[in-house]
């Protein structure tokens, strides 16, 4: 359905007969689409035990998923890429229609610093160097004894907020400028909302990039038992891809919302409606940000994908229950309906409480229950009880071979310096 429809929209898109919502509508049937492939991907790889693969496709064409610094690297550049193109066209759209330039150039200026700061500075955040001795604050660092979290959410919360906090109120409270065609020299609001709903764009590839930069510094991409670390367990690219769906919605929802500009609603009204707007953006911004706590390696089991949804979800419920208040109001007050986006709000306020309700039990269980109890480790590896055995004692074997050896060298070494020291 998401199929049809998604091709149905694109060719009324290319022929100009859509209108603002079937726009939004047709991105949202391609976000589904994504994760509908993510969903088959991970089941393929489930079912035949090939946690590792990167085949995207055998037929027509070899395709492969590219290695995960060459994808941090991408990540890297087109966060940088999406941020500035968004930043300058929000830009220029906004000095149109604006009696005072200065405030948006300036406002661009700061994008540039912070982009800067952003490329100089977590550059090496996925380096982990165990010998790495504190520097100042101000310089960049070749690699990090601890995982540089707070710096990845400082940099989140200024890059959001330089790019959208000022601009999106800038766009909704320019509305009957924009609306002229004879002022905006064919900038028009619709237009400028497409431009809100890319932002989609760099919040994934933001994410993206922390989310590789944490696995790769900490090495391990499994949530299985035993001792193997180069699995990424495909239940987090499950649950990461339907969370950043959601977020993509959020800020489709957002996008819509600031439709109702056109209905010339009393001034406290247009604030709220875009206190919510923003609100909707930070919604967003959580669901973007749960995959990189989970590409960590070390609370990633069944029991901390339901606690960290269940923690999501009830920061995303009072902003869902704000947001549906204000759309019912909109809606009997003053006949500004914002569309379908009223039941997303509804469907994740029940989901909420189904996550809280969820957790409430999960809480009690110890960490490895679910694991433990349903799928033996052998059986996650694809072996036989007696591979598994064999694959453990070998392994074993070795690392009581390097003690061995090490206590030898030990040893030695106190050999030497005792008869130095009697020499």
């Amino acid at each position: 359905a998401d199929l049809f429809a998604a091709f149905l929209r694109s060719i009324l898109w290319i022929n100009g007969k859509l209108d603002a919502l079937q726009q939004d509508m047709c991105i949202k049937n391609f976000m589904f689409l994504s994760a509908v492939m993510s969903a088959y991907y991970n089941f393929e790889n489930t079912s035949k035990k090939e946690w590792n693969a990167r085949e995207l496709l055998d037929w027509p064409i070899e395709l492969k998923i590219p290695k995960r610094p060459i994808q941090l690297e991408l990540c890297r550049y087109m966060f940088m890429v999406s941020y500035a193109l968004i930043a300058a066209l929000g830009t220029a759209i906004l000095i149109t229609v604006s009696e005072d330039s200065r405030p948006w150039v300036g406002n661009l200026i700061l994008d540039g610093v912070l982009l800067l700061i952003f490329f100089v500075y977590a550059r090496n955040a996925h380096v982990h160097d165990p010998n790495h001795l504190p520097t100042a604050f101000f310089k960049p660092h070749t690699g990090f004894f601890h995982f540089p979290g707070k710096m990845a959410a400082i940099m989140s919360v200024l890059l959001a907020a330089s790019l959208m906090g000022a601009r999106l109120p800038g766009l909704y409270f320019h509305y009957a400028s924009l609306s002229d065609a004879t002022v905006t020299d064919g900038y028009t609001y619709d237009n400028a909302m497409l431009l809100v709903v890319f932002t989609i764009v760099p919040l994934g590839c933001f994410s993206n990039f922390w989310s590789i930069s944490y696995m790769l510094f900490r090495k391990e991409f499994t949530a299985a038992p035993g001792s193997y670390n180069a699995i990424h367990d495909p239940s987090i690219n499950m649950v990461s891809a339907a969370v950043i769906v959601e977020g993509a919605l959020d800020v489709l929802s957002a996008a819509t919302l600031m439709q109702l500009a056109e209905n010339s609603l009393p001034m406290y009204v247009n604030n709220a409606i875009v206190l919510f707007c923003l609100l909707e953006l930070v919604n967003a911004g959580q669901c973007f940000a749960l995959p990189c706590l989970l590409s960590g390696g070390h609370d990633d089991t069944p029991k901390d994908l339901v606690r960290y949804n269940a923690y999501l979800r009830c920061a995303r419920g009072c902003i869902d229950l704000g947001t549906i208040i204000l759309r019912v109001v909109l809606w009997v007050q003053y006949d500004a309906v914002s569309s379908v986006f009223l039941v997303k709000n509804l469907y994740n306020l029940i989901h909420t409480a189904t996550q809280v309700d969820r957790y409430s039990g999960v809480r009690y269980y110890p960490d490895h229950t679910l694991f433990s109890e349903y799928v033996p480790s052998y059986d996650w590896y694809g072996m036989t009880r007696v591979q598994w055995r064999e694959a453990i004692y070998s392994e074993r074997s070795v690392r009581a071979a390097d003690a061995t050896a090490g206590v030898h060298l030990k040893t030695m070494a106190n050999v030497a310096a005792s008869l130095g020291g009697a020499r």
